[in-house]
C-alpha cells in the first residue's frame, strides 16, 4: 500500500534544479553568473591546471563521466554546486550551476549549441 506523501515523491522528477536558464535575456541571470564566477576563481585555476596537465583523468571526489561527456563537480560554501562539462566535439568547456541533486544521479548537461553563457576554450 502507498503511504501518505508518496504522491509528492512520484510526481516530482528527480532532476537537478538549474539555477541559470539557457538562452535567457534576463540581465540579473548574467550578473549573478558573473558574481558566481568571481567566487569560484580559485576552483577554476585548479580546474584549468588539471585540464592542461591531465585532461579527463579521475580526480577523487571531483570527477564523473556523463554519457559521452566529461564533467567535474565543485562545491562552493558547501551549498552551491558547480558543474563544468567538457564537450570534446565542440572543444569547449561549459560551466553551469545546479542546486542539490539526488544521490548517485547526475543532472544532464544542457545541449552545447544552446548554451549562451560562461564558455571557456578547452586548453
Amino acid at each position: 500500500m502507498a503511504k501518505k506523501g508518496d504522491k509528492k515523491k512520484d510526481s516530482k522528477k528527480e532532476e537537478a534544479e538549474v539555477l541559470f536558464e539557457v538562452g535567457t535575456g534576463d540581465m540579473d541571470v548574467y550578473e549573478n553568473l558573473r558574481e558566481l564566477q568571481v567566487e569560484m576563481s580559485d576552483l577554476m585555476s585548479e580546474y584549468v591546471e588539471h585540464v592542461s596537465r591531465t585532461p579527463f583523468i579521475h580526480i577523487k571526489g571531483k570527477y564523473f563521466t556523463m554519457q559521452q561527456y566529461y564533467a567535474w563537480e565543485y562545491r562552493l560554501r558547501l551549498k552551491k554546486r558547480i558543474y563544468s562539462v567538457v564537450y570534446p566535439e565542440h572543444r569547449r568547456v561549459y560551466i553551469y550551476s545546479a542546486g542539490t541533486h539526488p544521490k548517485e544521479k547526475v543532472p544532464k548537461p544542457p545541449k552545447a549549441e544552446n548554451i549562451a553563457w560562461s564558455r571557456f576554450q578547452k586548453l
